[in-house]
């Protein structure tokens, strides 16, 4: 609930600041909505941006019809031609090098963005000292609105900042304030609709439906109604010169946001050059997957831990990877989704800079057990999506990322954690069954394709290990395992006998094997008489 009522808190600024203030006031609202939507499952950060973009546009479109007898199409004119170059630059930079090293672009935008807010806000105090307040208002040159707003048009595309470049340009002008706020309203709607199609490209809007935009739509017409009132209650130079204030408060803010994304990245590439290994392990949270990456960091490995929901679980093995003197880096994502799987991929090559080791960890068990003879199809698509798309297509990212790096990476590999499932049949759970087979199948595939470039591909097949996945199930298998002799070794798997299995891997002891399947399960797949 806490994370929701920042969102609309956020959502609710927007209609404000577009209507209130127009341009720059509104900078945190990005921001807030990232921060809070990271928390809220199923959506995350990218479906904060996807959230926001109709909404701002909706803000825009309402300040255009309240202040549309004072904007000055003049100004948008004249700005219009270089936002749509910057747009397109910006785009293309969203897709091409941004794909690799988004934080640093970002990061550099950031501090350019924000040493020129604080550097064009002195200036501005210091003519105004200069001329004994009498500053006459300025006129900008066609060519000099050409260049503001391609760099408004890069730099709001990449990092959403196009807020204080426009503010330190109108203001100069001396504007009256409806007529700043409406002009502000008209370029940044038509800005905004620009990006539309990169944003689309990329898949910001995947998360997002369209009645989920719809519902904060009345939220949004509350502020502007807000923000009108505000606007119209106070005179041009208090107007005027709060907006300096912000403006400048928020370019040391972008300023200092800038400095420490770099900063950051520039320790990635130090991580990057090292040679510790990296690995990335799917469903890391929690059971066999924190248990997993736990070992990994004891055997000197680098993890990112990739979650779904629980971030404080994600936390601790966090904190127990750094306990055994590793780095590691939480990436919250849904590996049943394709942009998820896309960010999951891109984060961890821009913390560390490498990918030594995949393991395909993250899985969900059925809703419920159903017979095979009366179960939906809604399960069976859920199943499906995030056991077997979702690591075939992650291994299929991570693969090609190997496969540049492999002569510079020592014997990457790729380990797929299946399930006896894989060919145990349970008839009231099909869609598990036919998910670990198919898994099967995929480490055979991929072992047989990445083989000449060096990257060896496994398969863990556990038996009945002690999880939450197996609570409710225990009373059935304690009798089966401990009276009836359905395994060999009478005991539950534990998740470190997972874990240990992985960490022989890992550690380069099967290096003339791939295509392996290595049974963890008490012997249970020993035929018996």
């Amino acid at each position: 609930m806490l994370w929701w009522s920042i969102v609309i808190l956020a959502i609710f600024l927007i209609g404000l600041t577009k209507s209130g203030f127009g341009s720059g006031a509104g900078l945190m609202i990005a921001p807030m909505t990232t921060f809070a939507m990271a928390h809220i499952p199923k959506y995350g950060t990218d479906a904060a941006l996807g959230l926001l973009l109709p909404l701002l546009m909706v803000g825009d479109f309402i300040a255009i019809w309240q202040y549309r007898r004072l904007l000055s199409m003049k100004i948008v004119r004249r700005l219009l031609p270089g936002t749509i170059i910057g747009v397109v630059l910006g785009s293309l930079l969203l897709r091409w090098f941004v794909r690799q090293q988004k934080e640093v672009a970002e990061a550099l935008v950031n501090i350019d963005i924000g040493f020129e807010s604080v550097f064009l806000v002195l200036l501005h105090f210091y003519r105004v000292w200069r001329a004994s307040g009498n500053l006459p208002p300025y006129v900008p040159r066609i060519w000099r609105s050409f260049l503001v707003g391609a760099f408004a048009g890069i730099s709001s595309t990449i990092a959403h900042a196009a807020g204080p470049i426009i503010s330190l340009h109108l203001l100069p002008q001396r504007l009256e304030r409806g007529m700043f706020v409406g002009t502000c309203a008209l370029y940044f709607f038509l800005m905004n609709a620009l990006k539309l199609p990169a944003y689309y490209q990329v898949g910001l809007f995947e998360k997002i439906s369209p009645q989920l935009a719809m519902m904060f739509v009345p939220l949004v017409i509350v502020g502007a109604l807000v923000g009108y009132l505000v606007n119209r209650r106070i005179n041009d130079r208090i107007f005027t010169n709060t907006l300096y204030v912000i403006t400048f408060a928020l370019g040391w803010y972008i300023l200092a946001k800038g400095g420490i994304q770099l900063r950051l990245q520039i320790r990635g590439g130090a991580m990057s050059s090292s040679s510790t290994k990296v690995a990335l392990v799917t469903g890391a949270s929690r059971g066999i997957g924190r248990a997993i990456t736990i070992e990994l960091a004891n055997c000197g490995f680098d993890c990112v831990i990739n979650y779904l929901r629980n971030a404080d679980a994600a936390n601790e093995v966090k904190q127990a990877v750094e306990s055994a003197g590793q780095r590691g880096h939480l990436v919250q994502a849904d590996v049943g989704e394709s942009a998820d799987r896309r960010r999951l991929v891109d984060e961890s090559y821009n913390a560390f800079g490498r990918v030594d080791l995949l393991v395909n960890n993250a899985g969900i068990a059925p809703d419920a057990r159903v017979d095979i003879l009366e179960a939906g199809e809604e399960s069976f698509d859920r199943v499906i999506k995030v056991n077997l798309k979702g690591p075939y297509f992650l291994s299929q990212l991570v693969a090609q990322k190997m496969i540049v790096g492999s002569a510079s990476a020592d014997r990457p590999k790729i380990i797929t954690i299946s399930s006896v499932s894989a060919y145990a049949a349970s008839t009231n759970r099909g869609e598990y069954c036919i998910a670990k087979a198919g898994l099967s199948m995929m480490t055979k595939l991929y072992a047989a394709r990445l083989a000449e470039f060096g990257i060896n591909v496994y398969e863990i097949r556990p038996g009945i290990i002690e999880t939450d996945m197996t609570g409710p199930v225990k009373a059935k298998y304690d009798k089966l395992i401990l009276e009836q002799d359905l395994t060999p070794i009478h005991r539950w798997g534990k998740p470190e006998d997972v874990a240990n299995a992985v960490a022989a891997i890992a550690t380069d002891r099967l290096p003339f094997s791939t295509g392996e399947v290595i049974n963890v399960d008490g012997g249970f797949h020993l035929r018996r008489l």
